[in-house]
């Protein structure tokens, strides 16, 4: 039988120092009463980048979407130790285009697999970070850049909920997500997964101050 959580993926790995621009911000949101997570107090030389959700694309549009996510996800690996996922329906739990310039974006989603048992039903659930391809808007298969994969009962595992996409001075493009696990507040934190010379990697996870 699984943990309450499977966390053992290499892009859960431990991350380098805080990026400067990350000393100034504060979390504010309670999920608990309907409110989203949100940054604020970013500095003023890092750009908030748009992103469209696809619950706000036409409905054909969105389905298309979430089938080229399902696809890329189904790619991915799946340990097997735990259960076996493979085949099962995919769910796109959420899923946003983020547009970092004219020609250039990411897709950004969380996906969820469920293996049905009757005395504990067990979820896996991937946050996956990837590009359209060369051929943007088509069906081509999306190209995963980043993904974090974990197996836990359902209900009863970690949340992640992607938070803003920014643009720093220097050019670099960072995801941010806040990341919680069945004890709420004792364990969450902070996440940015940064795009470098065209790859996708987490490089900090770390405590972030409650905006007052």
């Amino acid at each position: 039988m699984a943990s309450a959580s499977d966390s053992t993926d290499p892009a859960l790995a431990a991350a380098g120092p805080a990026p400067a621009f990350l000393a100034t911000v504060c979390l504010r949101g309670d999920p608990a009463s309907g409110a989203h997570w949100s940054v604020e107090q970013v500095e003023h030389s890092v750009v908030r980048l748009p992103a469209r959700a696809i619950a706000a694309l036409a409905p054909r549009d969105s389905a298309r979407f979430a089938a080229r996510i399902a696809r890329a996800v189904d790619a991915l690996p799946s340990d097997t130790t735990i259960a076996d996922f493979r085949g099962l329906p995919v769910v796109v739990v959420e899923a946003w285009r983020v547009v970092i310039a004219a020609g250039d974006t990411a897709v950004v989603a969380h996906v969820t697999r469920r293996l049905p048992m009757e005395s504990s039903p067990l979820e896996e659930s991937f946050t996956l970070v990837a590009a359209p391809g060369v051929r943007q808007g088509v069906r081509d298969p999306l190209l995963e850049g980043w993904s974090v994969r974990e197996v836990a009962r359902e209900e009863a595992g970690t949340t992640r909920e992607f938070l803003e996409a920014l643009r720093e001075e220097d050019g670099r493009v960072s995801l941010l997500f806040v990341r919680e696990g069945t004890d709420g507040a004792a364990d969450r934190v902070l996440e940015l997964v940064a795009r470098t010379d065209g790859a996708w990697r987490l490089e900090w996870r770390g405590p972030v101050a409650a905006c007052r």
